[in-house]
C-alpha cells in the first residue's frame, strides 16, 4: 500500500510521462500538417488559356479572371475566361528598331514594355503602360483610362519620359509595381551596347561612343536610364516625389525620381507588403571568364532594396565586385574602383 508521499510521487511521474507523450502527438500533428502543406500534385489540373504569345512582358490578373496583357511589339490584349478568347484591346505604334550611323537598323529590346492597374483601378479606371513612342527618342510611361472595350488612346495623360538613344541596342527595364503607400514604382535600363566590351563592363570614353557607354546613364546621378525610379502619380497626371528617394529634391546634378541607381537592366520588379522592401532580378553582360586586367566575370543578380541605394553598375557587379577602368582606345588596363 502507498502512503500519500509515494501517490503524490506517482502521480507526479504520470503528469511528466502524459506531458512527453503530448508533446511527442503534437510533433506528430505538426509533421502531418507540414507534409499536407504541400498538396499533391493531381489535385491540379493545367488549363492553357492561349497560345502563340508574341514576347507577353507584363501582365496583371483582373476580377473574375480576366488577364490584361502587354506585347513588345505594341498590342495590348485581354483574355476573358467568360468567352475564352483574347481580344486586342489597342496596338500602340511603338519604335523597336535602331539605327546605327551608317543608317543600318537592327531589331532591338524596346517597344510595350509594361502595364499595370492602378491600385484604385476598381473606382477611377486608370491603368499605366510604359512603352517606346515611334514620335521621339524617348520611353514613356503614360497614364490611360479604360472601363471597358478598346483603349481609347485619346485619354492618355502622358506621365514621365525617359530620353533614350536609338543607336546601337539595348536594355530597356519596363518593370512596374506600386508600393503600399501607393507609389508607382518604374525600372529603366541602361541603353548600352554591351557587346563591344567583351563581356566587360561598357565604359567606353572616346568621342562619338556613347552608346557604349553606361556612365552616361547607369553611372549619372543626373539621368533616369539604368534606375528604379519611384513617384507618386496624382490625379491630374502629374507626380510627386516621394520622402526617402536616393537624392533629396533640389539636389544639383540628381534627379529627385531615383530610387535605386547602378542598374544594367533590371527586370520585374515586387514588393514585400509587410515590409515595403522591393525585389528584382538584374540582367548581367556576357563574359563567362574573368580577367586579371579587366575584371570579374559576369554575373545575374537577385536585389534587395530596403532603401534607397546605389547598385553599382557599370563599376561593379555581384557582391560588389570591382571592374577595373578600362580605356578602350588604347586598351589599356588602369585601377580596380574603389566600392
Amino acid at each position: 500500500m502507498l502512503n500519500s508521499n509515494s501517490r503524490e510521487f506517482v502521480i507526479k511521474i504520470n503528469l511528466i510521462t502524459a506531458s512527453k507523450w503530448l508533446c511527442f502527438l503534437s510533433l506528430l500533428q505538426f509533421s502531418a500538417v507540414a507534409q499536407d502543406a504541400k498538396p499533391e500534385s493531381n489535385r491540379f489540373t493545367k488549363v492553357v488559356l492561349a497560345q502563340k504569345l508574341e514576347e507577353p512582358m507584363q501582365f496583371q490578373v483582373m476580377e473574375g479572371g480576366k488577364v490584361l496583357y502587354a506585347e513588345r511589339k505594341g498590342k495590348l490584349k485581354l483574355y476573358d475566361p467568360a468567352t475564352n478568347k483574347m481580344e486586342v484591346i489597342a496596338d500602340l505604334q511603338v519604335s523597336r528598331e535602331y539605327v546605327k550611323k551608317k543608317s543600318e537598323r537592327e531589331e532591338g529590346e524596346d517597344g510595350l514594355q509594361g502595364v499595370i492597374l492602378d491600385p484604385d483601378y476598381a473606382s477611377n479606371h486608370w491603368i499605366y503602360i510604359f512603352y517606346s513612342p515611334k514620335s521621339a527618342s524617348v520611353n514613356r510611361l503614360s497614364r490611360f483610362t479604360w472601363k471597358s472595350g478598346k483603349l481609347n488612346m485619346a485619354t492618355e495623360k502622358k506621365v514621365l519620359d525617359v530620353p533614350v538613344q536609338r543607336e546601337e541596342c539595348c536594355h530597356v527595364g519596363g518593370g512596374m509595381v506600386f508600393d503600399k503607400d501607393k507609389n508607382l514604382l518604374l525600372s529603366t535600363g541602361d541603353n548600352t551596347y554591351s557587346k563591344s566590351s567583351d563581356g566587360f563592363t561598357p565604359i567606353d570614353e572616346r568621342p562619338g561612343a556613347a552608346p557604349r557607354d553606361a556612365q552616361k546613364s547607369s553611372g549619372n546621378t543626373n539621368d533616369l536610364r539604368g534606375k528604379i525610379l519611384r513617384i507618386h502619380p496624382e490625379a491630374d497626371g502629374t507626380y510627386t516625389i516621394p520622402e526617402g528617394n536616393l537624392f533629396p529634391k533640389g539636389t544639383p546634378n540628381t534627379r529627385p525620381e531615383i530610387y535605386t541607381m547602378g542598374n544594367r537592366n533590371p527586370w520585374r520588379l515586387t514588393i514585400d507588403s509587410r515590409t515595403n522592401w522591393l525585389y528584382w532580378g538584374e540582367v548581367g553582360p556576357d563574359g563567362a571568364n574573368g580577367s586579371e586586367s579587366r575584371g570579374p566575370r559576369s554575373y545575374d543578380e537577385f536585389n534587395i532594396a530596403k532603401k534607397a541605394g546605389n547598385y553599382g553598375w557599370p563599376y561593379f557587379i555581384g557582391d560588389n565586385q570591382a571592374y577595373r577602368y578600362y580605356d578602350f582606345a588604347t586598351k589599356k588596363s588602369g585601377e580596380l574602383y574603389d566600392a
